[in-house]
């Protein structure tokens, strides 16, 4: 009986197509490379800055043009009587779209756009809070629709003779620093607060951002399925599917809520300058 003749170059060629198809559509959803949009963890002042349970904040300009935010850190001291943890901290970033405050000509942080609510911070004398994509910040990275921000930070539960802050570093590596700090004083509101000696009022932290978002868990598990459907049936059988589009849609539909909310910020952001 005579066997059918194999076609070898033929099978190497769709092979090879496969494995390129599925590769693609693999690195298709690998998380991006974050830029650093804001650096100031450097210059060591060696001094640190305390404000008791006060929330105060650190107006930075942030540098490139990646404004996903995926990854947080700052420098923080909690200097305690008790070893347990019992204090609270909490970390929010602006928009500086607010009123000025009375005598003052400075746009005040306004418009939030995150709050992690309050959470555990262990005595530390130097020590650091880290925020990142996926964990506290949605999986596609925090949307920062302008360079001009504020971040703050804030305390509670202090005891009699507990002290908390934050850490001061200067000039800042990537970015800029304002000379000043914010303060929520009660009842008064945002109060600018400038070191009477001249000194910097820059804390210590890092931002790193990408340029496009994240790609979400559901277009990595899609992307991952469908290399997988690639490679058992080969690419002519996969056209009407079009993996790529299935792949693009999945990512948009994980990410509208995301999209209605940057939309919003946007809006409120124009709306302020004009």
């Amino acid at each position: 009986m005579n066997e059918p003749k194999r076609n070898h170059s033929k099978n190497a060629a769709g092979l090879a197509t496969r494995l390129l198809l599925g590769v693609f559509c693999l690195t298709s959803a690998l998380p991006l490379t974050a830029a650093t949009i804001f650096d100031n963890s450097v210059n060591d002042a060696h001094t640190g800055f305390q404000f008791g349970s006060m929330e105060t904040g650190d107006e930075i300009q942030l540098a490139g043009t990646a404004r996903y935010l995926t990854n947080f850190s700052c420098g923080y001291e909690l200097l305690g009587n008790q070893p347990e943890s019992h204090v609270t901290a909490r970390l929010r970033f602006y928009l500086n779209d607010g009123p000025p405050p009375r005598f003052d000509s400075y746009a005040t942080p306004g418009t939030i756009l995150y709050d992690t609510d309050w959470f555990a911070v262990a005595p530390a004398t130097r020590g650091t809070l880290v925020l990142s994509a996926g964990l506290q910040f949605p999986m596609e990275g925090l949307f920062l629709p302008a360079s001009d921000i504020t971040w703050s930070i804030q305390f509670q539960g202090l005891a009699s003779g507990e002290a908390a802050g934050v850490q001061i570093y200067s000039p800042p590596m990537v970015g800029a620093d304002a000379p000043y700090c914010w303060a929520a004083e009660s009842g008064v509101g945002w109060v600018r607060q400038i070191d009477p000696h001249g000194g910097a009022m820059d804390f210590k932290a890092t931002l790193e951002a990408t340029e496009v978002p994240e790609p979400s868990s559901l277009a990595l598990a899609l992307s991952t399925f469908g290399a997988l459907v690639i490679w058992l049936t080969g690419p002519t059988r996969l056209l009407p599917f079009h993996i790529g589009l299935l792949w693009r849609g999945a990512n948009e539909f994980c990410r509208w809520p995301s999209a209605l909310r940057r939309a919003q910020l946007g809006r409120k952001y124009e709306e302020t300058n004009e």
